[in-house]
């Protein structure tokens, strides 16, 4: 699905949640895909690379840290603990629903984000293609596993989502 207005509020991913064309009740999951082009990262370069947002808020990146391993891909945690970023992205609308949702990214941030000179020219296409492979295996991985994703219970930071989810399943188990 494609939405629009993130940097307007997260419109087009909130209307989605409050009128889904798919029930949430049957949403698995939510990969929202931002900054995969660009390895320029202001932290430092992020080629062979790519981080989940609330990297420990479930157990869906470490589908796709197995995924990355296969095709050179190293999928890790930049943001330990509380992650500013977690809420920053279209990811926030359906995690708020209850569904685990993660934004996959390379670049974090990098010295032209959202300014003129951030152009198609800088997107490193080798990389973003590994990084592709590195998605499609993780959401065939998903998609086959018998087991529905679930938000990581021991964490503190999910239990807002923990909640929606189980308002979304009240007859399900933890």
């Amino acid at each position: 699905m494609t939405v629009f207005g993130e940097e307007k509020g997260l419109l087009g991913s909130q209307y989605y949640a409050r009128h889904p064309l798919f029930p949430l009740d049957h949403t698995i999951a939510n990969i929202n895909l931002e900054q995969v082009g660009r390895t320029d990262d202001n932290e430092s370069p992020q080629a062979a690379s790519a981080t989940f947002t609330g990297f420990t808020y479930s157990d869906i990146p470490e589908l796709f840290v197995a995924a990355g391993k296969s095709v050179g891909i190293k999928v890790v945690d930049r943001n330990p603990g509380d992650d500013p970023y977690f809420a920053r992205s279209d990811n926030q609308a359906l995690a708020d629903a209850g569904i685990p949702s993660h934004t996959v990214a390379v670049a974090l941030d990098y010295p032209d984000y959202h300014q003129v000179g951030d152009e198609w020219q800088k997107i490193d296409y080798t990389n973003m293609s590994l990084v592709d492979r590195m998605l499609g295996l993780g959401i065939i991985s998903l998609a086959n596993d018998t087991e529905a994703p679930r938000w990581n219970h021991l964490n503190p930071v999910t239990k807002k989502y923990v909640s929606a989810w189980t308002s979304l399943h009240p007859n399900a188990s933890k």
